[in-house]
């Protein structure tokens, strides 16, 4: 038995990456676990993602490492941005979003069978954290499962995705927050790879930058939760205004006698409130509504791709189908 019939066949993998520096190391790194990747999988792809004005360093690796599609976007799309279009881009059985940095700290060959063979989202964890960053964390934990999501203070930013798992978080309207940390009621299955190793610290400018970033993207989407709660609160102010309207009514025709300015003062009183908490909560819902009924991501900021992919050539001989080329070598038009 050859090498290459030992390779699996019965999936599709694909490697997603929001954002890659153009260090030499980082290029190294990735071209190494394309080796792995190609030792193991007969289908697999890796996705990078970069701004339209970076893509020069990243011209060299398509070229040097097979099955790498590079993903062209606005500059200034963010970093859970990137991994969004990553993932949307993605026509892999198994989808896996990680980073560079994480690629040595986990067994990442694991978790794509454990995703392929559990049916289930598998996320990485760090074996401990820092005192300091568990402080850092912990506000921000609270935040995101106030807001609805599955934060862990150990979670890593590696998630493994079997497609149709994905395909509703894609769906998600916070999807960016939905392919970090899954949401509490989607009731989608979680599972958890510890790392090999504990990563070092991250307290750079850039990782701060995106705690910002994820903090105010959890904060923007605790506006539903709010608008609930703040719906809830004037319908009870609505309802107690009615019923004190009711006991002013009853006040006047039972006591032969009130104290001057109170019957006018308390009937403006029970009106007024009747009328701003029937008002609040009729926009409240209205916002409610239009949230539930967003639009859904039709992709903008992508610009454009650059892929050394050819799936169909490794099976085409196997097809017994012949690919006639033209002297340029390329496929004429039928």
């Amino acid at each position: 038995m050859t090498g290459r019939q030992a390779l699996r066949e019965d999936i599709l993998v694909s490697i997603c990456f929001g954002e890659l520096d153009g260090s030499a190391a980082s290029f190294d790194r990735l071209a190494e676990f394309a080796a792995q990747m190609d030792k193991t999988f007969r289908f697999w792809e890796i996705i990078l993602v970069a701004a339209a004005d970076e893509v020069d360093p990243f011209l060299r690796l398509v070229k040097l490492v097979p099955n790498v599609r590079l993903i062209k976007v606005r500059h200034g799309t963010e970093f859970y941005r990137r991994r969004v279009i990553a993932a949307a881009e993605a026509i892999g059985d198994v989808v896996i979003v990680t980073t560079v940095a994480e690629l040595a700290r986990l067994d990442v060959l694991q978790m794509i069978n454990t995703v392929h063979a559990e049916a289930s989202v598998v996320v990485g964890r760090m074996q401990t954290v820092p005192l300091l960053d568990r402080m850092i964390a912990t506000p921000l934990v609270a935040l995101g499962r106030w807001a609805g999501f599955n934060l862990g203070i150990r979670d890593m930013q590696t998630v493994g995705f079997p497609r149709t798992l994905l395909n509703q978080l894609l769906a998600h309207p916070a999807k960016e927050l939905a392919l970090r940390f899954l949401p509490s009621d989607v009731g989608l299955p979680q599972l958890y790879q510890t790392a090999l190793k504990a990563p070092p610290p991250l307290r750079s400018f850039q990782n701060l930058e995106r705690r910002i970033g994820l903090a105010q993207k959890l904060l923007v989407n605790l506006a539903p939760r709010l608008l609930q709660v703040v719906t809830l609160i004037s319908s009870l102010t609505a309802l107690m205004s009615m019923f004190f309207g009711l006991y002013v009514i009853g006040v006047w025709l039972v006591l032969p006698t009130v104290a001057p300015g109170w019957l006018t003062l308390s009937s403006m009183l029970s009106v007024t409130g009747f009328m701003l908490g029937c008002t609040t909560s009729a926009l409240c819902l209205g916002m409610l509504f239009l949230i539930s009924r967003a639009a859904q991501d039709d992709f903008s900021d992508v610009s454009g791709e650059v892929n050394r992919v050819d799936l169909f050539g490794m099976v085409a001989a196997e097809l017994n189908v012949e690919v006639v080329t033209d002297a340029a070598g390329k496929v004429p038009a039928p």
